[in-house]
């Protein structure tokens, strides 16, 4: 194959292919943002903070709730989690497995959570109607401020 053209010509092709396929880098990681917001659930809600449950656990918690009653996999909740640093190394996947073990010791029930063995997790339908007596409570705390 004959290049033809002056290298300025190359050089102008090569910037307009990098300026496009930065745009599309920029349009697939937006994309990508939207469907692991709507994996991990963006519902407003305010969990009670008594239970010290905040931060990765929310999240945790959060997938496993709105996902009820199918398995989240092991991807699914390391997604849900780190879903703001796309750009960034990601932790050891080992993170989950610490994240559920602080999680379950801040429940009532650490059956609340149920371990589909080489699957993921599930929430019991116990743990699910926990969750929702605590959000109603927190609900009916926030009306009366």
């Amino acid at each position: 194959m004959v290049a033809t053209g002056s290298s300025g010509d190359r050089v102008m092709e090569s910037s307009a292919i990098i300026a496009e396929l930065r745009n599309e880098n920029s349009l697939l990681h937006e994309q990508l943002r939207i469907a692991l917001e709507a994996l991990r659930g963006t519902d407003d809600w305010l969990w009670p903070r008594r239970h010290h449950i905040g931060g990765q656990m929310e999240l945790i918690l959060r997938c496993l709730y709105k996902h009820y009653p199918n398995i989240c996999s092991h991807e699914m909740l390391y997604l849900s989690m780190y879903v703001d640093r796309l750009d960034q190394d990601w932790p050891e996947s080992r993170i989950l497995q610490v994240q559920m073990c602080k999680l379950r010791h801040c429940l009532p029930n650490p059956d609340f959570i149920i371990t589909a063995w080489g699957r993921g997790y599930h929430l019991s339908p116990e743990g699910k109607a926990w969750i929702e007596e605590q959000l109603r409570k927190q609900h009916k705390t926030n009306g009366k401020s």
